[in-house]
């Protein structure tokens, strides 16, 4: 199975002639830009066309890929510059992040604009545009997401087999390209028995939700503990990063890992901390504190008002207590997975888990909160119309002047 074109010497060589101009913290001007890719131009009309190969469960781990790939492979065979190849394939992220998280929103009876806010934070925008697997995950996450809490907020229509499958595919999709958020499928379990039509398809669809989860975290627990091992982690993380280890450290000292754990989710749920997945434009840098705390504000006041009387069902105790502690499970196994990776031995903190990856879990968590008794605006549509175009207006105001102050104008 081919994947796609590998890294090549010549296309190291042409960046390291450019690499001290070339950088993200200094202004770079159109000019620099300009040359930079007509000498990537000139070195992909020489490099051959090898592919990488790999297998099954490889390709499912790399599935956020694929489109881009089919694009770049097209647009080699048209002779497409690499230049424009580049952008092409960067914009097919975009579009498929545009429409899958369009069609989640339309699945809401109630939480448009809630849904709209995660989607469209500066940081999940920006990358959606870039080279990554996070806009697959975000995406698809956000969609199967939609999916569950229409099915919630549809209490008297029963779930079709249609629905169920579409739900549990989108988030088998979604997590693909990052196992590691397996928990997030079992919020299915909240679906009520009054949804099905006898009890034994109540049985089946949640012993499948089940099967379905753990399947998803086997593709990422088989080969790491059965096949490959642990081995001795990540190389980016530093001489001191030992998997092996790491994992007899935190066996041996389990309340002292506990303890690690536990300080380090305590600031990773911070306020401060969520600048990191609201205003920043990777290596470009954040946008200004004031567009990062008028967004923190929007996620607020849109999980307390965006609501209706769809919410009265989702809104319990017991969907808020299920999504708050698979919220907490799967941030917990993202740093527990990076402290065994990227950190070395016995470090009292976890290096390299960024807080990006929190977003997936947003909608999912927020959504629940709340009460449909503080829903606003309630009867009034003209300022229901008022509030949506404000908040569908404002985010891409400011992803659009964040850019602008970390990157535009630096190149007039």
């Amino acid at each position: 199975m081919a994947y796609g074109p590998s890294l090549y010497d010549q296309e190291i060589e042409v960046y390291a002639g450019f690499e001290d101009q070339f950088t993200y913290w200094a202004p770079l001007g159109l000019k620099t830009l300009n040359e930079f890719s007509q000498a990537l131009d000139r070195a992909d009309s020489f490099i051959d066309g090898r592919t990488v190969k790999g297998s099954f469960p490889q390709l499912y781990q790399r599935i956020s890929s694929l489109p881009a790939s089919l694009v770049y492979a097209l647009c080699t065979a048209l002779g497409v510059p690499f230049s424009v190849k580049y952008m092409l394939t960067r914009l097919i992220y975009a579009l498929i992040y545009s429409f899958v998280t369009y069609f989640g929103m339309k699945q809401l009876k109630s939480g448009k604009m809630l849904f709209a806010v995660v989607a469209l934070l500066p940081t999940a925008v920006f990358i959606a545009s870039d080279y990554s697997y996070d806009y697959w995950i975000n995406a698809f996450t956000l969609f199967a997401a939609a999916c569950l809490v229409r099915e919630l907020q549809t209490p008297d229509q029963p779930i079709t087999s249609k629905k169920a499958i579409l739900m549990l595919g989108a988030f088998v999709l979604a997590f693909g390209p990052k196992a590691i958020y397996f928990p997030v499928v079992l919020l299915c379990l909240l679906i009520p028995r009054s949804k099905f039509s006898s009890a034994w398809s109540s049985r089946v669809f949640r012993v499948s939700v089940v099967a379905l989860s753990l399947l998803i975290a086997a593709s990422f627990a088989v080969p790491y503990f059965f096949i490959t091992g642990p081995g001795t982690g990540d190389f980016r993380g530093g001489s001191d990063v030992n998997s092996t280890e790491q994992i007899r450290f935190i066996l041996s000292h389990p309340l002292e890992y506990f303890q690690i754990l536990f300080t380090f989710l305590f600031k990773y749920y911070s306020l401060p901390t969520s600048r990191e997945f609201i205003g920043l434009y990777a290596y470009l840098g954040f946008s200004s504190r004031m567009l990062w705390l008028s967004v923190c504000a929007l996620i607020t006041f849109t999980a307390i008002t965006d609501k209706s009387e769809f919410d009265k069902p989702i809104c319990t105790w017991k969907s808020r207590t299920g999504a708050i502690l698979i919220n907490v499970i799967t941030a917990s196994l993202i740093a527990s997975a990076l402290y065994v990776s990227y950190t070395a031995v016995g470090s009292e903190t976890v290096a390299g888990c960024q807080p990006r990856y929190l977003i997936p879990l947003l909608f999912c968590t927020l959504v629940f909160l709340s009460s449909h008794r503080l829903a606003w605006p309630r009867s009034s549509e003209k300022l229901k119309t008022l509030y949506n175009a404000f908040v569908l207006a404002w985010m891409p105001f400011v992803y659009m002047v964040g850019l602008w102050q970390v990157f535009i104008r630096f190149l007039y």
